[in-house]
């Protein structure tokens, strides 16, 4: 718990817990706090070592239980045995207790638990003052602990807000690196929130012994590290009091809602990571497997441009110093094959995927999982760039193998069990893909939980099944779980809260919600501009969505500048012949047909045609559906023969 925001002790020593005195409000808080100088933290945790050979008193935050004799104290003993004691003659804050000299203008205000033990907290502190004499803001000494129970809601969030903004400069202390109780903490996220959102800056302190083991994951463990900043939950953190934690809520529905916190709180806490990773690389430029973590790091957090230069940087790191078929070197290859694809650069990712598909079946055999996971990812390029038939053998081999060597609930297998019903359904085989996504779903949500990354694509995948299917009705309550999941773990800008934008868009367009609907493509489209860039495939895709709903509310010239630009971005970037593509070719062909402009449209529509025969046959719905359209425009040319000789052809 942190600073003024989380007295966690009734009113006096011995006071019975289930009777705590009614809260009342006081005086706020001055402007410019002051805080303690460093070495009353030295003195204070020298007295608590001192005192942790001996039995403690009864505590009253733990149901009269004695701390045990050898055991450290926590930040809340020191309250019961060492600053209580000192002040309870003046009933005063333990800064009133000292002489002026101790204390400084506040530059620190310290966020923490009072779980803690308070040398960790004290040698967390050592580390993060810049000067000996900086003045640091901690509520245990602050505050007056005879009194801080008595405060109600409206108090504490007042003092908070003054305290922040007075000291100008948070501090969080983290412990243990894997679970960090503060995280767990509500006054501590929303501490968090209003430093973010206040613009004041942010720092993280760990004590000496969590520091060098977190080091060390930086290399070994940054998904592990990664994983733990998603969990961060406002809905699932505790407070003494659960009406604070209720209040805290209640005053977040103005800003945001939870979900808001949530967001915030996650993307500080991953660029804090992000910038560890930086220093920690800067010390160990040649240490390729700290460069590949740190950019698989910043690729999950959709930072795409200093995550390739990493990958290009580990890659050829890597093959100069172990060869072009080492295993390592194969991994790096395969990690700059999913950003370039993740970037649009499809064709200089496909060769990447082959190269390590073939060196691993070489080296591992076909069915070792790393040549499982290459012939899965591979699928996934050849799914993107429209070669759905190459593609599906690939998938159903990636399906097949982890199940037998995995089992079925293992997420890999779930993972190619989800992109394989994308590809059925893309395929028009709607039917065989659905219970294979809501497989994939079932699974993900319960080995990762909710709001984990790989369970909001399953989520995403199902919805737009759904929606392909016209049930609107069980697609958009997935869609915007999706988009809000996304949000709040990735950021607004990460290219898949971008895609869930996208999808929820699509809906609301379908079933004439364009005033909805326009705002959020509108803001999708920056966002993947802004993220992904001008020529990527999600952003020409946000970019060919916006002009169809555009044009449907009537603003025609700006839809077709739109639908103009998505198109041959396309055709440059996924080819003629791309699903992709050929949907924009439709769409532009009908905005001119719309408009009269019958000879502009016709070669368009030929185009679509042949491309659609190609890539799913001619007795495929979208072929035939296509030969109706161009049968239509032929018709209103005037070109009876032409029409007609295409009715033969495909049966219309």
């Amino acid at each position: 718990m942190g600073a003024a925001l989380c007295p966690a002790l009734p009113t006096h020593p011995g006071a019975p817990s289930e009777a705590p005195p009614a809260r009342v409000n006081a005086a706020p808080p001055p402007v410019h706090p002051l805080g303690l100088r460093l070495s009353v933290f030295f003195e204070l945790a020298v007295r608590a070592r001192e005192l942790e050979e001996v039995e403690g008193p009864p505590r009253p935050h733990a149901d009269g239980t004695r701390r045990p004799a050898g055991t450290p104290l926590t930040t809340a003993d020191v309250c019961e045995e060492l600053v209580k004691p000192r002040t309870t003659a003046a009933r005063c804050a333990y800064v009133d207790s000292l002489p002026a000299s101790s204390s400084a203008r506040a530059s620190i205000y310290v966020s923490h638990a009072w779980k803690y033990v308070f040398v960790d907290v004290v040698d967390a502190l050592a580390h993060a003052a810049t000067e000996p004499d900086d003045g640091i803001w901690f509520c245990l000494l602050m505050n007056n602990q005879h009194e801080t129970a008595n405060y109600d809601y409206a108090f504490l969030e007042g003092q908070f807000r003054s305290n922040v903004e007075g000291v100008g400069r948070t501090l969080l202390v983290l412990a243990p690196w894997r679970s960090p109780i503060t995280l767990t903490r509500a006054w501590c996220l929303f501490e968090i929130f209003v430093s973010v959102q206040r613009g004041i800056p942010m720092e993280v302190a760990m004590p000496s012994s969590e520091a060098a083991a977190f080091a060390r994951a930086l290399v070994a463990k940054f998904g592990t590290i990664a994983a733990a900043l998603a969990r961060i939950s406002l809905a699932d953190s505790e407070a003494f009091l659960p009406s604070d934690k209720a209040n805290i809520l209640r005053a977040l529905a103005a800003v945001g809602g939870v979900g808001e916190l949530d967001k915030v709180v996650q993307r500080t806490l991953r660029e804090w990571l992000a910038r560890i990773g930086r220093g920690a690389l800067a010390e160990r430029p040649a240490d390729w497997e700290l460069t590949n973590q740190l950019a698989r790091l910043l690729h999950d957090q959709g930072e795409l441009s200093e995550a390739e230069i990493l990958f290009r940087r580990a890659l050829e790191g890597r093959e100069r110093q172990l060869g072009t078929e080492h295993a390592d070197t194969l991994q790096s290859a395969s990690n700059l094959a999913v950003l370039l694809h993740a970037r649009g650069a499809l064709a200089e990712a496909e060769p990447l995927f082959r190269r390590a598909l073939d060196g691993r079946e070489r080296q591992l055999g076909t069915e070792h999982a790393l040549a499982l996971q290459s012939a899965h990812n591979l699928a996934g390029l050849l799914h993107a760039r429209g070669a759905l038939a190459e593609a599906e053998p690939l998938f159903r081999r990636a399906l097949d193998g982890r199940e037998r060597a995995l089992g079925a609930r293992d997420l890999t297998a779930l993972a190619s069990a989800r992109n394989l019903a994308v590809l059925l359904e893309a395929r028009g085989r709607p039917d065989e893909a659905e219970p294979l996504l809501r497989r994939a779903l079932d699974g993900t949500e319960q080995s990762l939980g909710e709001r984990h990354p790989d369970t909001l694509r399953a989520v995403h995948s199902l919805a737009m099944l759904l929606h392909g299917q016209g049930r609107p009705a069980e697609a958009e309550p997935l869609f915007r779980r999706a988009l809000e999941g996304r949000e709040r773990q990735l950021g607004d800008g990460h290219p898949d809260t971008v895609q869930s934008a996208h999808g929820l868009a699509a809906l609301l367009r379908a079933h004439g919600r364009l005033d909805e609907a326009e705002p959020l493509l509108r803001r999708a489209l920056h966002s993947s501009e802004r993220s992904l860039g001008e020529r990527h495939p999600d952003t020409l895709s946000a970019m060919h969505n916006l002009a169809v709903v555009v044009k449907a509310r009537g603003q025609l010239a700006e839809a077709e500048v739109l639908h103009r630009r998505a198109l041959a971005g396309q055709e440059q970037a996924l080819g003629s012949r791309h699903p992709d593509a050929l949907t924009s070719m439709y769409s532009l062909a009908a905005l001119l047909r719309a408009q009269g402009r019958l000879d502009e449209a016709l070669p368009l529509f030929w185009r679509e045609l042949d491309g659609c025969a190609a890539v799913h046959g001619e007795s495929h719905a979208q072929t035939i559906g296509s030969a109706k359209n161009l049968v239509r425009t032929l018709d209103a040319c005037g070109r009876a023969d032409e029409a007609q000789r295409l009715r033969a052809r495909f049966g219309n």
